[in-house]
């Protein structure tokens, strides 16, 4: 895989990826002459919220430079959305750039649900928006709290599509991430788990300037009172270390999105893509953005 991608990951990366995801994980390989020509990678989830049980992620489409522009690919998606429809998985969405977001949509007939802008603001917006009554606890291994907040969080929003953010998810995919370093917090008012966060420190490779990701979020209770505060000890968490950019994404669908606007984020140069393909027949509709509830930790990239 490496050999045709200009990311190189370790092997433990991909042992991580597709041997120990919680749930149903599958790549296909495609070889040219006994030479890996391209791989195409699915992660399925639960989701709450939608007349299906499962999403799948579209993970390391990757195709060597030889054979790009090739039917290659479409034979790829064919042979994806195969297994996708075996193993139950009705729906498969993807966050790319916008160089492999438009041939989606025009050559395999993805339903594209527009741009996903990532936004920006100071970390030295900190000391004004709120006072700090909550504390935050650092998370080494998520538990039994963790799904009280997500189960919690999902009955006070019966409207919202959301995958899955059960203990085991939550530990796959930031407690033993090969790739990223991220630092987790329980969000506690007293003893009560009120919410909790992910941050994670990102260096560019063309600038090397360092900026914060808050990657993923979830509360119980009033928005208008704990995002505040939450925004507050991200941005004091990364201005302690120096750094002097938080970002984020305002695609939650809940008060959250109007909540960080008016504290000053705004969007940055950085975007993503969001489309998805239904490789089965079911009794589900399109899916419907204004429903969906989306972070960072969403996508395979963050």
């Amino acid at each position: 895989m490496n050999s045709a991608y200009t990311r190189k990951l370790s092997p433990e990366y991909y042992f991580w990826q597709y041997f120990t995801h919680p749930y149903p994980a599958v790549c296909l390989l495609a070889f040219y002459k006994g030479s890996p020509a391209a791989t195409y990678g699915l992660l399925t989830r639960p989701v709450s919220g939608a007349a299906v049980q499962r999403i799948s992620l579209e993970v390391d489409l990757v195709v060597a430079a030889a054979f790009r522009g090739s039917p290659l690919w479409m034979r790829l998606e064919a042979e994806m959305e195969s297994v996708a429809a075996q193993s139950g998985g009705p729906l498969i969405w993807a966050f790319p750039n916008e160089a492999s977001y438009h041939p989606r949509i025009y050559w395999l007939g993805w339903h594209g649900l527009g741009k996903i802008a990532t936004l920006a603001a100071s970390t030295s917006i900190a000391p004004h928006l709120s006072s700090h009554s909550l504390e935050f606890a650092p998370v080494t291994c998520f538990g039994s709290e963790t799904d009280d907040v997500f189960e919690r969080f999902v009955a006070d929003h019966p409207q919202l599509v959301i995958a899955g953010r059960d203990q085991t998810y939550l530990n796959w995919r930031f407690i033993n991430n090969p790739r990223y370093r991220y630092e987790c917090f329980l969000a506690k008012r007293g003893s009560r788990p009120v919410g909790y966060l992910v941050l994670k420190q990102f260096r560019s490779p063309e600038s090397s300037l360092a900026s914060g990701d808050l990657v993923d979020i979830l509360w119980n209770g009033e928005a208008e009172t704990l995002i505040p505060e939450m925004l507050d000890f991200a941005c004091l968490r990364f201005r302690s270390a120096g750094i002097e950019t938080l970002n984020l994404w305002a695609e939650t669908r809940t008060a959250f999105d109007q909540i960080v606007r008016s504290a000053g984020f705004s969007e940055s140069c950085q975007q993503r893509f969001w489309c998805y393909t239904q490789p089965s027949v079911c009794q589900w509709p399109e899916l419907v953005r204004s429903r969906c509830y989306l972070t960072m930790a969403d996508s395979e990239v963050y």
